[in-house]
């Protein structure tokens, strides 16, 4: 399972969710300002604080017209061109150079998004452990492969792009050797409606770069459904844009979350994660005691008499669960003595690792049993030898083979699990000269 690490944070599918508290310009050119940016990221929870560079007359020409969204922010200033808009939201490098050292200092991951080569080289000078590529930048594919010379983790936002310009953009950064790639599906609407969101684009991504990526998602949206939704598919990293004040003047102080926003975003985020929990289907701890309880057991309907094979009609199944499990019914009408499996279960019952050692000992008990002993309906189990038991089993080596098939397919406990009955397998193994030749090591 692909997993990548950030300066001290592992990301991927067994790691909490790598949150990007997104800065990006809402400091307005001002340091005070930044820092407070920093502090809020800090005392959120967020992993990262990540900010923006870029050398204005790098990235936008002289004439460029402000976009809908920019005149909608910043109001239709005709005396302010975008260029010059874009100017006041500069991180110079002695600005760069503290807010970096301030980062460290708060103990949180300090990233900025290169917009052209010449800001991706100065922050690869102050070692930025990794590069976040902006959507604008998906298909600049001088950009993707000058970044990627630097050897570190990329981190891709894909928004207003076609599949294919992204499969495109991946596939160039993987021949350049990038191992590292955290894809973010974004939308490049601000704010994003909700039926423009397209999470289940996430769900494309993981078929189209299977093992080659992991995923994230970059949200512009003003409700907290997204970030739960996104967490339920299965991402790997979240970023959110979030400011001082929303009232600030700037192109995304409005759509950015407060900090009060941020901190519940996080929350949501950690709460959604520890619902989802683990893979793994297994009774709780939690559900033990409920199990025992709650669960059933199977009874005698009425009164058994010695010799008697059992019938449908004879049993049944009843709260509590500490006995045999109904679910080993067909077992037992198979002409199998109750008395021999409600031994055999009492034994089970004392050791934890039910799953492994209870499989053991019925499988045991079905050879014993299927060898025609019907002496066993007179013998108390619990305690008996497994000597005893294989003396009254017709064939040894074929119980020991299968055995051993079984036993392959299950995990591997510590030592302190094994119940009697195993050790007592070993211990013949041991006595038996030839016995690990034959029958291996359990």
């Amino acid at each position: 399972m692909k997993k990548i690490k950030i300066k001290n944070k592992f990301i991927g599918d067994n790691y909490p969710i790598f949150f990007i508290a997104e800065a990006g310009v809402n400091h307005n050119g001002s340091m005070k300002y930044a820092k407070k940016l920093i502090d809020i990221a800090k005392t959120s929870g967020a992993d990262v604080v990540k900010f923006q560079s870029f050398i204005t007359e790098e990235i936008i020409l002289p004439n460029a017209p402000k976009s809908t969204y920019h005149i909608e922010t910043t109001g239709p200033n005709k005396k302010q061109t975008w260029m010059e808009l874009l100017k006041t939201q500069e991180i110079s490098k002695p600005m760069l150079k503290e807010l970096i050292k301030y980062s460290n200092r708060k103990n949180i991951i300090f990233l900025s998004t290169p917009y052209d080569e010449k800001s991706a080289d100065l922050l690869d000078s102050f070692n930025i452990p990794a590069f976040k590529i902006a959507s604008t930048d998906t298909n600049n594919h001088k950009l993707l492969i000058h970044i990627s010379k630097k050897r570190k983790p990329i981190i891709l936002s894909t928004a207003m792009s076609t599949a294919e310009e992204v499969k495109t953009s991946v596939n160039l950064l993987l021949k350049n050797n990038v191992k590292d790639i955290i894809l973010m599906h974004c939308t490049g609407s601000y704010p994003t409606k909700l039926k423009d969101s397209n999470l289940n684009v996430l769900k494309s991504y993981k078929r189209l770069f299977a093992n080659k990526c992991l995923y994230g998602y970059s949200d512009h949206t003003k409700e907290f459904i997204n970030p739960i939704a996104a967490v339920a598919i299965g991402i790997s990293a979240y970023e959110k844009h979030f400011t001082l004040d929303k009232k600030l003047p700037g192109p995304d102080h409005r759509m950015s979350l407060s900090p009060k926003e941020l901190k519940k975003t996080i929350t949501l985020i950690r709460e959604t994660e520890l619902a989802l929990g683990s893979y793994k289907k297994k009774v709780l701890k939690c559900e033990v005691e409920n199990r025992k309880k709650l669960k059933k057991s199977l009874v005698a309907n009425e009164n058994i008499s010695k010799g008697i094979k059992i019938k449908n009609h004879l049993i049944t199944a009843k709260r509590p669960g500490f006995g045999i499990l109904p679910s080993k019914i067909f077992e037992i009408m198979n002409e199998v003595y109750l008395k021999l499996f409600e031994a055999l279960e009492v034994q089970a019952s004392r050791d934890d690792e039910d799953n492994f050692n209870d499989l053991l000992q019925y499988f045991v008990a079905k050879e014993v049993i299927n060898s025609g002993k019907e002496a066993f309906g007179k013998t108390n189990f619990v305690g008996t030898n497994l000597n005893e038991i294989m003396a009254k089993t017709n064939n040894r080596k074929a119980l020991w083979d299968k055995l051993n098939e079984e036993n392959k397919k299950l995990p591997r406990f510590k030592q302190k699990s094994k119940t009697k009955l195993i050790m007592e397998m070993e211990k013949l193994i041991k006595e038996d000269k030839n016995g690990e030749a034959k029958y291996g090591k359990l």
